[in-house]
């Protein structure tokens, strides 16, 4: 195992349709590392894919990131099955695994097919609302 692989855990959890996703540190873990990080927490509930088609769930995530630098430090996401959490994990453990920022990890090019997505996919909107509320000052305004 890497460092940040023993650092960074993932967490998964079934309940009939309903799928849990932790990956990294909650805020309460990453104060307890004791790593001098500032680790702030928001949570939104980005829907799956566009409202405009049918069967859209709204997933629910949970952002840690350090205050000072930005940095990631994990994410829990809580969704319908048919969501993709298992998936939309693996951008968090990617962006983790990279040291990235939260902010970088909206950047990021993800692939989009309006059935299953939105231009801005959960994850990513999910950070955005995190930098709005911790970094507002370097916040951009996004076309969602």
């Amino acid at each position: 195992f890497s460092l940040a692989r023993r650092a960074f855990p993932c967490h998964d959890t079934a309940i009939t349709h309903i799928r849990l996703k932790n990956q990294g540190l909650s805020e309460h873990e990453a104060f307890a590392a004791d790593r001098g990080w500032t680790p702030v927490t928001s949570q939104s509930s980005p829907d799956d894919h566009k409202a405009y088609y049918p069967g859209a769930t709204p997933i629910h995530i949970r952002i840690t990131g350090d205050q000072d630098s930005g940095r990631l430090l994990g994410a829990q996401l809580i969704g319908h099955r048919s969501a993709e959490i298992a998936k939309r994990v693996d951008t968090y453990a990617t962006s983790l695994f990279h040291n990235m920022t939260v902010s970088a990890l909206s950047e990021l090019d993800l692939s989009y097919t309006p059935p299953l997505g939105s231009p801005w996919d959960a994850t990513q909107m999910a950070a955005q609302a995190w930098v709005r509320e911790h970094q507002p000052a370097t916040a951009r305004p996004r076309i969602a």
